[in-house]
């Protein structure tokens, strides 16, 4: 999109009103845009009104960022503002927010990184302790006169850290899809990701100590 608006500006600059430019900049190559683009440069040669193209440009596209283009746009071009200067200071904004993204993304898929390892690490210490802790439960209980049995004990365990790991398993998603994405909402497939493989390995290192 910002390619876009630079070659309609360039064009614009040589003399074309902005319909005509915007017709020019079309022929050129812009990857997922291109039958937006070229869909609006038809429904101007078919007579649609300026406005209403591009209104049909930003549902069809559909991205906040666009729409928001947009509507400055048709409202630079009804009030006879400099309509080169806006699209021009336009192509720099969505530049820069580009690689804020694109910064921010690097720096989230780090967070990401570290809230699975922090997952695995705590899974690692639950089976640890599946491994090690409840078998001596096991004994223990069945050595103390008067005492539970160490099945039930063992048991209660069990059934606390498949607990602990689904748990853990969903908040943690939550909390990275919320770094990752800004949305809470978005972590749900990191949730169930992440309480997916973690009573799989749960439930996988238990068969092994049968």
């Amino acid at each position: 999109f910002p390619l876009y608006i630079t070659d309609v500006v360039d064009g614009v600059r040589a003399g074309m009103t902005l319909p005509i430019a915007m017709k020019s900049a079309a022929k050129h190559d812009y990857s997922k845009l291109n039958p937006s683009v070229r869909q609006m440069a038809a429904q101007m040669d078919w007579g649609v009104p300026f406005d209403d193209v591009l209104r049909g440009f930003s549902e069809s596209v559909g991205t906040p960022l666009i729409k928001r283009t947009v509507a400055t746009i048709i409202e630079t071009h009804r009030s006879g503002g400099n309509i080169v200067e806006v699209l021009q200071a336009i192509s720099g904004a969505i530049l820069e927010v580009n690689k804020i993204k694109s910064e921010r993304a690097s720096h989230i898929y780090g967070q990401m990184i570290t809230g699975y390892t922090i997952f695995f690490v705590f899974l690692a210490v639950l089976i640890g302790l599946q491994k090690f802790l409840l078998p001596s439960l096991s004994g223990l209980g069945g050595s103390l006169e008067g005492g539970l049995s160490g099945n039930v004990n063992a048991g209660l365990y069990d059934l606390m850290f498949t607990a602990m790991i689904i748990i853990q398993g969903a908040f943690s998603g939550l909390a990275i899809g919320k770094m990752a994405e800004g949305s809470m909402f978005g972590g749900v497939k990191h949730s169930v990701a992440l309480v997916s493989i973690g009573y799989g390995a749960w439930v996988a290192a238990g068969a092994l100590m049968v």
